[in-house]
């Protein structure tokens, strides 16, 4: 049966932009991520019918999606993976429950979409021959149908489209939220750019400077409240790099790093000061890590800190210094598993160095220093086979060292280390703790 009026039509591929401005335009290889669950549109097959559900990220080709603008705020939407097959609405379908399938490209209403902006990076697709309906995922887990339903604004109905391999290298003053935007990675020179709002990072991008004394990402001065970097939503991103630049609160704002939600986040070389909340605030993510960070001067009200992770599973934390929150703690982890700290210093903060608190499993600290702290250089709540060895505490407020555990499990151990000149007790056990060679 004939479904299709063969329409030739030659289109151009460049890249999808999506955040911070209100007309999307053009991209090859584009993730295409639901906003409700963070899956990625994937075409199951690769022939005309093939059905189109939502499934976890891992990169292939069916996962991928060439987006070009065809004028007048339409676009066709192609499956990377088979060419010339573009996201069709079945039969010319506009009532509820219509499936989204491949087909042959041929230009027809029902293979052409509106994109609007929702929220940040986020739009709703709607096609151009049923406006009143939009592209959605019938479900949050892999194996979950698209196909259109009448809008009403819920997240199943908004998608996040990811960046291409692609990279570009700015000058000061030019305009990152667009790179971030339309390129995998944004290089940036050395110089300073004042940020007059947040930049919006999104799945995949790098953002790399030339050093982190030398590329300076500022606020505009000390009474604007948002955080300089921040993820482009909330929910599943993955693959984020930020490495080799400052970030300058000019004491105010909110966070230099406010991340969640993200699986493989990389920082590394970042120098973070001078801001009004927390130098890095990320929650709510999987296998973070971190390299020769600063947070230095950060968390300047009550409650905040210099550093702050929460419900963040794996990762590690080297060579990183927290030191001189005039309000909070040098770092503060909470609830998470699986978390290394090596070589990390936090010294001059107004409450503890290190403060691990709720229910963390399988926390190893090890060569830190926590000293000149006004309460516990480090006050340690961990659980399960936790490990603090080779770390130094001294003159600080409180404790030196200070642990608990809050659940049963294997032993947790200090071994080695080395606690002086604290006004509290040098070291201090309770729980499923034990010590040996302590000096």
């Amino acid at each position: 049966m004939m479904r299709r009026i063969a329409v030739a039509l030659a289109v151009s591929f460049v890249i999808l932009i999506m955040a911070v401005t209100s007309q999307a335009q053009t991209g090859n290889g584009m993730s295409i991520l639901n906003l409700a669950s963070g899956k990625a549109m994937d075409a199951y097959g690769n022939s005309n019918g093939s059905n189109v559900l939502i499934w976890d990220y891992w990169g292939g080709t069916n996962q991928r999606w060439n987006v070009a603008s065809l004028g007048d705020g339409l676009y066709s939407i192609r499956s990377l993976q088979s060419g010339n097959r573009s996201l069709d609405c079945w039969n010319f379908g506009t009532a509820n429950g219509t499936n989204i399938a491949l087909y042959t490209y041929y230009g027809n209403a029902c293979q052409k979409f509106y994109l609007t902006k929702t929220v940040a990076s986020s739009y709703r697709i709607t096609p151009s021959h049923a406006t009143a309906q939009c592209v959605d995922a019938y479900g949050t887990s892999s194996g979950s149908n698209v196909g259109t339903w009448s809008y009403w604004g819920g997240t199943n109905q908004q998608w996040c489209f990811g960046v291409s391999n692609s990279s570009i290298t700015l000058n000061p003053g030019e305009d990152i939220q667009a790179a971030l935007d339309t390129y995998q990675t944004v290089n940036l020179r050395a110089g300073t750019w004042t940020l007059s709002e947040p930049l919006y990072i999104n799945a995949g991008n790098t953002l790399n400077g030339a050093g982190m004394s030398s590329t300076i990402l500022r606020g505009p001065n000390s009474t604007y409240t948002y955080s300089l970097i921040r993820g482009s939503y909330i929910g599943s991103m993955f693959n984020i790099t930020i490495k080799n630049l400052k970030l300058d609160g000019w004491l105010g704002g909110e966070h230099g790093i406010n991340i969640g939600g993200t699986t493989n986040l990389r920082v590394e070389n970042v120098w973070c000061l001078n801001m009004k909340g927390m130098g890095v605030s990320c929650g709510q993510g999987v296998n973070a890590y971190y390299n020769n960070v600063v947070c230095e001067n950060c968390g300047r009200v009550d409650m905040w800190h210099n550093w702050y992770n929460r419900n963040v599973y794996g990762g590690s934390i080297n060579n990183s210094v927290c030191k001189n929150s005039p309000n909070g703690v040098g770092m503060k982890l909470s609830v998470g598993n699986d978390w290394t700290l090596n070589g990390c210093t936090f010294s001059g903060n107004v409450w503890d160095g290190l403060c691990t608190q709720d229910k963390n499993y399988r926390v190893s600290i090890l060569n830190c220093s926590a000293y000149n702290n006004g309460s516990k250089g480090m006050y340690v709540y961990a659980n399960d086979g936790s490990l603090i060895q080779y770390c130094t505490a001294y003159n600080n407020g409180s404790n030196g060292i200070y642990v608990n555990s809050n659940d049963t499990g294997d032993t947790s151990w200090i071994r080695n280390c080395t606690a002086y000149g604290n006004v509290g007790n040098q070291i201090e056990t309770h729980g499923y703790w034990a010590w040996d060679g302590i000096y």
